[in-house]
Formats: structure tokens, sequence, C-alpha cells
């Protein structure tokens, strides 16, 4: 039921947004989503299935479970943190790449780099 309400809502959505952006609007929301895909799958770095892996593997070992889990914690904060200064000192480079040079996105771009960090946190929490 839930894969056909997801399926449902996703095709009302793109139907709003055609409707209200039209076709090219839809082609930078297709970049936006593709490029916010991206940025996900790079400052998370993929440690997701890898964490729960290797916390399975060392239940018992509470020792072992705390350097994977400062390991992973500092890693992620170095990698987002450098990929948060870049998106937000950037911002204008990253508009006009994703954008066009038509659009004056670069706030977007900023308010990411904000919030990047935090997401790549939470998956210690999720």
């Amino acid at each position: 039921m839930s894969v056909v309400l997801k399926i449902g809502i996703g095709l009302i959505t793109s139907k709003l947004l055609a409707v209200f952006v039209g076709p090219s609007g839809m082609a930078l929301v297709g970049n936006l989503r593709n490029f916010l895909t991206s940025l996900e799958s790079i400052s998370t770095l993929g440690f997701q299935s890898g964490i729960v892996k290797y916390v399975a593997e060392n239940e018992k070992n509470e020792t072992e479970i705390q350097k994977i889990i400062a390991t992973v914690f500092i890693t992620l904060l170095l990698v987002v943190l450098i990929l948060s200064g870049l998106l937000f000192f950037l911002a204008s480079f990253w508009n006009s790449r994703i954008f066009g040079s038509n659009f004056k996105f670069s706030l977007v771009f900023k308010i990411l780099a904000l919030a990047l960090p935090w997401y790549a946190i939470s998956i210690f929490f999720a």
C-alpha cells in the first residue's frame, strides 16, 4: 500500500510541477535532484551499510564498536565540512553549472551547505 501511495504522490507532485514551472522548469528541477542525489552519496561516503555490517559483526565487542563509530564520525565530519565549504564559497559556480547563467539561486546552495553537515550526522541517529 505504501508503494502505491508513494507512486501516486510522485505522479501528483510531478504533474503540479509541470503545470507550474513548465518543461524548462522541470529540467531545472531534474538537474537539482540529480545534484542532490550525487551530493548525498558523496557526503555519506556509503557508510550507512558499512556501519550496520561492522556493528553487527562486533555486537559483543563494545570497544570495537566505539572505534568503528568514532572513525566513521570523524571521517564523515571532515568530508562534509570540506564539501560544505566548497558548496558555500563556490555557490555562484554551482548555480551557473546547475541552473545556467539566467537564474540566481546561489542562496539555495548556501542553505544546502549549511544543512549538509546535519544530514550527514543524521545517519548516526536514523
